[in-house]
């Protein structure tokens, strides 16, 4: 068993853990509502996917970066294809 798996499920009942997304506004992290965070992520990762070189970077750190980065690239070609043209 791996670290996670023995003590992960203390973090769930932590006080500093957070329940609601943070996003960073001035310089400052402020609470938002999903929708806003999800806005801002999207519109990062729209971004992002333009510049070939994060995404070679993103492979060459570790097979499970590359499974996760097909992941995303299918959630944000379903969710937000007007973010990629833009």
């Amino acid at each position: 068993m791996g670290p996670k798996d023995l003590y992960g499920w203390q973090a769930n009942a932590s006080p500093d853990r957070l329940t609601k997304p943070l996003i960073r506004e001035n310089g400052k992290l402020v609470e938002t509502d999903w929708d806003t965070a999800m806005d801002r992520v999207l519109a990062q990762a729209a971004q992002g996917i333009k510049h070939t070189d994060l995404l070679a970077v993103a492979q060459r750190c570790h097979p499970e970066t590359v499974r996760q980065m097909h992941w995303a690239n299918a959630k944000l070609k379903e969710s937000s294809t007007q973010m990629l043209i833009s």
